[in-house]
C-alpha cells in the first residue's frame, strides 16, 4: 500500500542518514584514540593509556547507534514486548559474562563486551524485529544503511591512518582529523542512496540560486 512504502522509504532515508552521520566520527576515534585523547586532555601519556579504551567504546556505541531507527520502529507498531525480551535474555546473557571476564581483565574487557553485545543485536535482533514489521527492509537495512557506508567510512580511515602524520601539532592534527571527517561523510552520505539524492539536489539548488 501507499502507507506502506512510504514508511519503508522513510525508515530507509533515517536509517542512512544515521549511517552517514554517525559512522564517520565513530572511526576516526577509533583509528585516531590517542591523536584525539591527547587534543582533548593535552597529556600524551594519559592520551596512550585510554586509547585502547576508546576504540571499543567507539566501536559499540556506533552498532548500538544502529538500533536506534529499528527499536523505535518496534515500539511504534506495538512490540516494545519484543524490545523488552532481547534486552532481558542480553541481560542474563552479558551479566555473568562481565563478572567473569572484568574482574580478571579489568574494563578493557567491559569495553569490548559492549562490542560483543551491540554485534549481537545487529546480527540476532535484526532479522526478528523485520520478521513482522516491514520484513522487505532487512535486506536493505543490511546492504545499503548499513554496510554501505560503513565500508566508505572503514575505507577512508583506513587510508587516512596509514598517510596521515600526526606530529603533535595541536592544530595540523585538528585540521587533519576535520578534514577526515568531512571526506568521510561526503562519501558515506554519496554511497547512501537517499543522503545521495538530498545532497545532489542540495547541489543543484546551489548552483542555480548562484547563477540566479
Amino acid at each position: 500500500s501507499g502507507n506502506e512504502e512510504l514508511l519503508i522509504r522513510t525508515y530507509h532515508t533515517v536509517c542512512q542518514w544515521i549511517s552517514v552521520l554517525a559512522i564517520p566520527p565513530a572511526m576516526i576515534l577509533a583509528f585516531f584514540a590517542a591523536p584525539v585523547l591527547r587534543l582533548w586532555t593535552q597529556q600524551s601519556d594519559l592520551a596512550q593509556s585510554a586509547a585502547p579504551m576508546l576504540i571499543p567504546l567507539a566501536i559499540g556505541n556506533l552498532l548500538n547507534t544502529f538500533m536506534i531507527v529499528p527499536c523505535v520502529l518496534q515500539v511504534a507498531h506495538g512490540r516494545a514486548g519484543l524490545v523488552a525480551r532481547l534486552n532481558l535474555v542480553a541481560v542474563v546473557v552479558m551479566v555473568p559474562i562481565i563478572f567473569l571476564l572484568v574482574p580478571q581483565y579489568g574494563a578493557a574487557a567491559a569495553a569490548w563486551i559492549w562490542v560483543a553485545l551491540n554485534m549481537g543485536y545487529v546480527l540476532l535482533a535484526i532479522p526478528l524485529m523485520h520478521r513482522d514489521v516491514i520484513p522487505s527492509a532487512r535486506a536493505r537495512w543490511y546492504t545499503d544503511d548499513l554496510l554501505k557506508p560503513l565500508l566508505i567510512g572503514l575505507s577512508v580511515s583506513i587510508g587516512a591512518f596509514s598517510v596521515s602524520s600526526m606530529n603533535g601539532n595541536r592544530v595540523f592534527e585538528i585540521v587533519q582529523l576535520s578534514i577526515i571527517v568531512a571526506l568521510a561523510t561526503v562519501l558515506c552520505g554519496v554511497s547512501s542512496s537517499y543522503p545521495r539524492a538530498s545532497i545532489y539536489s542540495f547541489v543543484r539548488k546551489f548552483r542555480k540560486d548562484t547563477h540566479a
